[in-house]
């Protein structure tokens, strides 16, 4: 009877973990079948659960087959959309900080520039079944006089839905 369970386990977990792998939301980094607009993703870095409006939400930090990077909001099993980052050629020294879970929705953190350095954070919060941007925090100090840091904090008005959020926008000083 042992023997037969092993068997079984044997043959059957391979399907098992190859049918998981399609779905979106898959732990798995490779031979992922995860694809989103913005082009097939090649390796899946972060996952982020969420929950908004009594929605599934999930958020990826991904890498595209073409070799950009972006983060990937699914609603259930639907894209949202994609944020493709920056390049490091695009913004000097471009670094996405690990995507966090806040207690109102998630926080995207980045940190660019060479000899102005910025850090700049972004919160979405779940608003009306969406996740919009509603609060940034920023960092600025020239490495030549890093005692001089520079503190912006605001609200952001009127919200922004990660639908229209552009990144790019924000990294203008």
């Amino acid at each position: 009877m042992i023997f037969k369970i092993r068997v079984l386990l044997l043959f059957s977990l391979p399907f098992l973990f190859s049918a998981c792998e399609s779905l979106p939301g898959t732990n798995s980094t490779s031979n992922t079948t995860l694809e989103t607009t913005a082009g097939k993703v090649s390796h899946i870095a972060e996952r982020v659960d969420l929950e908004c409006g009594g929605e599934d939400f999930r958020l990826f930090r991904v890498t595209l087959e073409n070799g950009t990077e972006g983060v990937t909001l699914f609603k259930g099993n639907r894209e949202v959309r994609t944020e493709r980052l920056p390049t490091q050629t695009e913004v000097k020294k471009f670094k996405l900080d690990p995507l966090r879970k806040t207690d109102e929705g998630f926080e995207l953190s980045v940190e660019y520039g060479d000899r102005y350095y910025h850090t700049k954070r972004f919160g979405f919060d779940c608003v009306d079944g969406e996740f919009q941007l509603s609060r940034m925090k920023s960092e600025r100090f020239d490495t030549q006089n890093p005692g001089k840091i520079s503190r912006k904090e605001s609200a952001v008005r009127p919200r922004r839905a990660w639908e229209e959020f552009g990144l790019r926008l924000y990294l203008i000083d």
